[in-house]
């Protein structure tokens, strides 16, 4: 009885399970991709498991039948462990619709100079939601849980830009990082000014 005119659910009969994948009413159509992650920040609600959902044949199939306009949003853990699945999903959901856009929730570890080419095709349509906590390497490392994490974000973060991509800066206010936080705020206007 919930069920809404032009919604689209994936059933799994191996897994006795449906997943709602799109409403069109609704303000988040977001697809869990993966619960593995490379980072522990110590405020993750959800740790990482070795779990993964990587139907993307499915999730590809499921956005042709979208009709006009979207946003799907892509979280984890992190998507960008699967990368060149995840690019290849987005490049054919934007060759059959290209008012389908991403909002994708990443650590951007992961990304390298061979990614750009592909960036600047799906940019208009991928929006990518990036955390840094901290202005200060050794403190967002210690938020995140990994040596070296904010010296790969701030270099990604450059491939992002030659890339042309949409790039959401996200923080948490936390305790720790908190004394930082004017910093970290003239840091990003700093960054987002180069």
């Amino acid at each position: 009885e919930n069920f809404e005119e032009g919604e689209i659910w994936i059933v799994f009969p191996e897994f006795n399970s449906i997943n709602r994948f799109y409403r069109p009413s609704a303000n988040s159509n977001t697809v869990l991709l993966t619960e593995r992650c490379d980072q522990l920040c110590t405020m993750c609600s959800q740790p990482p498991k070795a779990k993964d959902y990587l139907h993307f044949q499915l999730y590809l199939e499921a956005c042709k039948l979208i009709q006009g306009e979207a946003t799907i949003g892509i979280s984890g853990g992190e998507p960008t462990l699967y990368k060149d699945q995840l690019f290849e999903w987005i490049e054919k959901a934007i060759s059959f619709n290209p008012k389908i856009k991403f909002h994708i929730l990443t650590n951007a570890q992961h990304f390298d100079q061979k990614d750009i080419k592909r960036l600047l095709k799906v940019c208009e349509n991928v929006l990518w939601a990036v955390p840094l906590y901290s202005s200060q390497q050794d403190d967002h490392n210690k938020i995140v849980g990994k040596i070296g994490a904010y010296e790969r974000l701030i270099d990604n973060l450059g491939i992002l830009s030659e890339g042309g991509a949409r790039v959401e800066i996200r923080t948490v206010l936390l305790t720790f990082n908190q004394p930082d936080f004017l910093k970290l705020s003239q840091f990003i206007s700093y960054k987002a000014l180069e």
